[in-house]
């Protein structure tokens, strides 16, 4: 809740700054925020409980606690080691293509623990079987 709370006063501050006339990239800056957000979010995902609220939410990882464990501390990992490669690339890219190389930087890792989920969930449950 924290890192949102800043995450928010930060682009309240990138807002009024550009809006009185300070000199800076707003795409720049906006990139390395959600960067860094995301790295702060991957950092604590590891330690989420199993919940119906805050994690990654599959039918798999809330049918089992294994699951769910396994799923968030490989995604967590998967997420920092993103959030860290998408600010690298914001200080690089050209602006025009900044947005969308970032924003699919993130997104994509994210959707990844999906099927990830599922195979890990297939292998406890083959275990659980056999």
């Amino acid at each position: 809740m924290n890192s949102l709370v800043l995450f928010l006063a930060a682009l309240q501050i990138i807002t009024v700054g550009a809006a009185v006339g300070w000199s800076f990239s707003v795409p720049r800056l906006l990139s390395i925020g959600m960067a860094l957000f995301m790295v702060v979010l991957g950092n604590e995902l590891g330690r989420v409980t199993p919940n119906y609220f805050v994690g990654i939410r599959t039918p798999w990882t809330l049918a089992d606690d294994e699951v769910w464990r396994k799923t968030h501390r490989v995604g967590a990992r998967i997420i920092v080691g993103s959030g860290l490669l998408a600010m690298l690339v914001s200080f690089f890219i050209a602006e025009d293509w900044l947005f969308i190389t970032v924003l699919l930087l993130i997104i994509l890792p994210v959707l990844s623990t999906i099927p990830y989920s599922y195979i890990v969930w297939r292998q406890v449950k083959h275990r659980q079987v056999g």
